[in-house]
């Protein structure tokens, strides 16, 4: 059961994703459902078409763009959060090979000052059929893909040895793909699979017809073959199989699946257009004729939906009324033009961006990730903590250098003292921290420690507090966006985090600084609920002062341990998980 949990876990971010985007491309969609009702007798079908590939980029693409006219930032619902769902936990450390199993599995409550210890279960329970949701899409998607490809290759060799060799046919071809200026070597294939005349293939393109189109007049096979060499033109066939291919990824979302079936629909008024726009008024109403007698053939709806091949006798109705407005949409191509380009910008702005009122949570690990791109930097942090168990509280002042991989920090009382010295350099593969309380030097080896994590802000700190939990089991890590605040007249991010491990839970509210990432003002609780670790639970708060490019070597010189002679060293410990 947990590799299953194990592999839905890999896939659950792209599978939030792709929800995240369905919702997106439903409301584009929608949006140009609706302006196509309300212009249908003002822009020609082919740039409906076009307009159309606004909707189907927004399912490939996703909106990335900050911006305050999107159209997001007036909708009471973010759905932008759908990107943060997680039901499953959080790696703490996206590297760390060690199995780490999914929380709230079953729920325990464990009162330690107020809060609630979510533990895991073997129990299978409703949490972790959500957790599967992943795998079980991963797999139908497959599933689909494989059953239209197989289809398709099925077809492919049936028809392989079906080439029709007709002067007749071939004369009236050559004649159409001479009207539309194409020069590409199309054959025509017989087969009575396909019922309906279609065009097929990408690379090696084919006109698929049968029986019943061999009894039609020379003119009206010339008129179909017109169609169906028009949605070659147009590069239908690859679109109609990238539109497959979204059917099979966006299976759950049935407004999707309507809008695709809603594109198929235009392509073919689309397509109608081109092959009519330089015939006279009265082929044209001969050309709606033969719409009306092809639809009465019948074909395999499945095979179909599989070649993605036309299926005329659907959308007949509009097909024909549309045929009545082709020359009128040639006398006002301009306007219709700059209308649908107009359409196609107002349509980008407002839906091909996001909210600015709202930070995903790639957007809040970015801006953590900017402060690592500071290599000489010093800064001074001072912390007020309170010790809830002991009901005393204390004040701390860290100065804290960095430059060039090598890391030195300071830390003392509200007296002055200078209770703990910590120097770490990655260049070594070296850290040391000095406590005056304890006179105990600990020398760690940091050889392991992931190139990602070297020489960033905030990161050693944690060295003491991760020698002590090192392989913990992290339950849960959930970044919440809260909004802007402004922190000493510079604006900042408002980020709340929530830690869950077997060891700990914190809570933290930090204020970021938007512009470059910088931690400015920190509150946090932390609880211990390991009676084996010696720490007392605590609130604090922390605010931080920097300065840039004045750190010098003198500053993060390695401290002369033989200063030290009555400490007792411990040496070579080894930390195999390091922030």
């Amino acid at each position: 059961m947990y590799n299953f949990l194990e592999i839905s876990l890999k896939l659950e971010t792209l599978f939030y994703k792709i929800i995240y985007m369905s919702m997106i491309a439903s409301l584009i969609g929608i949006v140009i459902l609706f302006i196509k009702q309300l212009l249908k007798k003002q822009i020609s079908p082919k740039w409906i078409t076009r307009i159309w590939l606004v909707f189907i980029i927004s399912l490939i693409i996703p909106i990335q763009v900050k911006s305050n006219i999107s159209i997001y930032n007036f909708l009471p619902v973010n759905l932008e959060k759908i990107e943060d769902i997680t039901i499953s936990n959080d790696k703490y450390n996206e590297d760390n090979n060690e199995s780490i199993e999914v929380y709230a599995s079953d729920i325990e409550k464990k009162e330690t000052d107020n809060f609630n210890l979510i533990k895991s279960s073997d129990e299978f329970d409703f949490f972790k059929i959500v957790q599967l949701f992943p795998l079980l899409w991963i797999i139908i998607v497959i599933t689909l893909i494989i059953s239209y490809l197989l289809t398709y290759i099925v077809f492919e060799i049936k028809i392989q040895k079906c080439q029709m060799r007709d002067n007749t046919l071939n004369r009236i071809l050559d004649k159409c793909k001479q009207k539309l200026h194409i020069t590409k070597d199309i054959k025509l294939v017989k087969q009575n699979i396909i019922r309906m005349p279609s065009i097929f293939g990408i690379f090696k393109v084919r006109l698929l017809i049968n029986d019943n189109i061999l009894e039609l007049s020379e003119k009206e096979k010339e008129y179909i073959f017109l169609h169906e060499l028009s949605h070659y033109k147009r590069k239908d066939n690859i679109l109609n199989i990238l539109i497959m291919f979204l059917r099979c990824i966006y299976f759950f979302n049935p407004i999707i699946l309507i809008l695709l079936n809603k594109i198929k629909d235009d392509l073919e008024i689309a397509t109608d257009e081109m092959a009519m726009q330089n015939e006279s008024k009265e082929n044209q109403k001969e050309y709606s004729k033969i719409l009306v007698k092809l639809s009465t053939i019948n074909s395999d709806k499945f095979l179909i939906q599989t070649m993605y091949l036309s299926e005329n006798k659907k959308n007949l109705e509009r097909r024909i009324d549309s045929m009545k407005l082709i020359n009128k949409f040639k006398k006002r191509k301009i306007i219709i033009t700059l209308i649908s380009i107009a359409i196609i910008v107002l349509v980008v702005i407002l839906f091909y961006t996001k909210s600015n009122n709202y930070m995903s949570k790639r957007d809040i690990q970015k801006l953590y990730n900017n402060a690592s791109k500071y290599t000489n930097i010093h800064y001074v942090k001072e912390e007020k903590s309170a010790n809830l168990d002991l009901s005393e509280s204390y004040t701390i002042y860290e100065d804290y250098y960095c430059k060039d991989n090598i890391v030195y920090e300071k830390n003392t009382n509200e007296n002055g003292e200078i209770f703990s010295i910590s120097y770490t350099n990655y260049n070594d593969n070296e850290a040391i921290t000095i406590s005056n309380k304890e006179k105990t030097i600990y020398i760690y080896d940091i050889s392991n420690v992931l190139e990602k994590n070297r020489n960033q802000l905030f990161k050693n700190k944690f060295l003491n507090l991760q020698s002590n939990f090192k392989n913990e089991k992290i339950y849960k890590s959930i970044y919440k966006y809260e909004g802007k605040e402004k922190i000493n007249n510079i604006e900042t991010y408002k980020v709340i985090h929530n830690i869950v491990s077997e060891f700990y839970k914190e809570d933290l509210i930090h204020w970021i600084d938007k512009d470059n990432g910088l931690i400015l003002r920190e509150e946090g609780i932390i609880y211990f609920y390991d009676e084996s670790i010696d720490n007392h639970n605590q609130k604090f708060t922390r605010n931080y002062s920097y300065d840039f490019n004045i750190v010098t070597d003198e500053d993060i010189k390695r401290p002369n341990l033989a200063e030290y002679k009555d400490y007792t060293i411990i040496e070579n410990i080894n930390n195999s998980v390091f922030y």
